[in-house]
């Protein structure tokens, strides 16, 4: 624009210097001078007009998709922290379960012993009283036969046999039955004693059978109420598993969403960031300077117009004096504050 300013003022000032040319050729061309200025001036008015509307829309967009970003960034953040709380949680959760099912097997273990062990009681236990009943019914045999009862043929008892087995291994003949009995008085009671400490016995087992029998029920029920418990708990956490890791599977599919719209953000923000570079390096000069330069281009308009009214008077006084002689030229200070 500066030099096509200068042209303009060269081609006047030429003008000027040619005693050939007319005014009017001259007022012409600084009319056109004086449009550039006015085409100029609309054009660095509607170039700051699109500058300050683009770096404002510019930094607005910029502005708005930082915020955006930051948000997702600390959306991301708090996600990642409740996504390894419910990984901490479900972890947690399962290694319970491993633990429950080894209580279980350890209480199914022990029961098992418990049970076996009362097996075997309860079988020695009656093992005791046949061989209570037994001894029992043979006192009474000696000592009270109408109350004895005649066994039925069978195999002799275990205790029996070995009874027998060791009269064989002891030297000499063995006691005559009949002289024991005659050395021994029934009337000395002893045989009454015995009875009743048999009795009691009998009565000892019964009572310990019961006992066993009631602990072993109780056990028994006091397990099975644990299963039962440990089954419906682990019904319970492994439901909980199941709908914390479908949170976690949600949870993880937002992360990624939000991971991968933050990256477009950024990526927006980044090449918004360089437009506006870009626009700042076009409209900053115009935009610093814009009102010196309004005035400016005024006052070379002002001038030109001065000069244009100086040449204008002067053509007029020429027309009306019709002669032929020479015109004086304009002012040259008017000229010279336009080049």
């Amino acid at each position: 624009q500066r030099g096509q300013h200068r042209s303009q003022m060269q081609a006047i000032s030429m003008a000027m210097r040619n005693k050939r040319a007319t005014f009017e050729k001259i007022i012409k061309m600084i009319d056109q001078m004086v449009d550039l200025l006015k085409s100029e001036e609309g054009t660095d008015i509607k170039k700051k007009e699109y500058c300050n509307k683009e770096i404002g829309t510019s930094e607005n967009q910029v502005k708005a998709l930082t915020l955006e970003a930051s948000d997702m960034q600390k959306a991301i953040e708090e996600g990642k922290t409740k996504l390894a709380a419910i990984s901490e949680e479900v972890s947690a959760l399962a290694e319970g379960i491993t633990d429950l099912d080894g209580q279980v097997k350890e209480s199914t273990r022990q029961r098992k012993e418990e049970h076996a062990e009362f097996v075997e009681k309860l079988s020695l236990n009656a093992a005791t009283q046949d061989l209570l009943a037994l001894a029992k019914n043979l006192l009474n045999k000696f000592y009270n036969p109408k109350v004895y009862e005649d066994p039925q043929p069978a195999e002799e008892p275990f205790f029996v046999q070995v009874a027998a087995s060791k009269r064989k291994q002891m030297p000499g003949k063995p006691p005559n039955a009949d002289i024991i009995s005659a050395s021994y008085d029934k009337k000395a009671g002893g045989g009454g004693k015995v009875i009743d400490m048999i009795d009691q016995l009998s009565k000892d087992v019964t009572k310990e059978t019961s006992e066993s029998q009631a602990d072993e029920k109780a056990a028994q029920t006091s397990y099975e109420e644990a299963i039962e418990e440990a089954a419906a708990k682990r019904a319970v956490d492994a439901r909980s598993i199941a709908e914390k890791e479908a949170v976690k599977a949600e949870l993880e599919t937002r992360l990624r969403k939000m991971i991968k719209g933050k990256k477009v953000k950024t990526k927006e923000a980044s090449g918004l960031t360089k437009y506006l570079q870009a626009l700042h390096s076009e409209c900053d000069w115009i935009l610093a300077n814009f009102d010196a330069r309004l005035e400016a281009r005024d006052a070379e308009v002002k001038s030109l117009r001065d000069a244009k009214a100086v040449l204008s008077g002067g053509d007029y006084s020429l027309q009306q004096r019709g002669s032929t002689s020479q015109v004086s030229r304009p002012p040259a200070r008017h000229l010279r504050r336009l080049s």
